[in-house]
């Protein structure tokens, strides 16, 4: 059993059975991950708030045969900035079908960290710099 402290991404998550549910996140040490959050889905869950889509979290890992998160603290809401007209969870979107688990990306941690930020968030940005776009960012 390892145990893990680091900086995430929340990129999304999903419900998995009666109150628990993953969330998927890009970490500074470990890359992308899915980790589950044991009664995340209760109304009296204290990692809930600190697992919505677009916030950096510093968040506590423990791996067993598959991660399971055990505690999570908001540092940033990125999506509090946002128009309506953004892209900001297409971006997120992306992030999630085209990163693989667990390769870590110090480039691409900053590239994400700068993008989420910004007002100006591009997705053929993004693209380039996970090596999809023709041309170099």
């Amino acid at each position: 059993m390892s145990e893990y402290c680091t900086e995430a991404i929340v990129l999304g998550r999903r419900e998995n059975g009666s109150q628990n549910l993953y969330a998927d996140l890009y970490t500074k040490e470990l890359g992308r991950v899915e980790a589950r959050a044991i009664s995340g889905r209760k109304i009296t869950s204290r990692l809930s708030p600190h697992l919505d889509a677009g916030t950096l979290s510093f968040v506590r890992l423990v791996y067993k045969n598959q991660f399971t998160l055990v505690d999570a603290i908001c540092e940033e809401r990125f999506f509090t900035r946002l128009s309506e007209d953004d892209n900001f969870f297409e971006a997120l979107r992306l992030c999630r079908e085209l990163i693989p688990h667990q390769v870590p990306d110090r480039e691409l941690w900053d590239f994400l960290q700068l993008h989420l930020r910004t007002e100006a968030r591009d997705c053929t940005i993004l693209l380039n710099v996970l090596g999809y776009g023709g041309e170099n960012p």
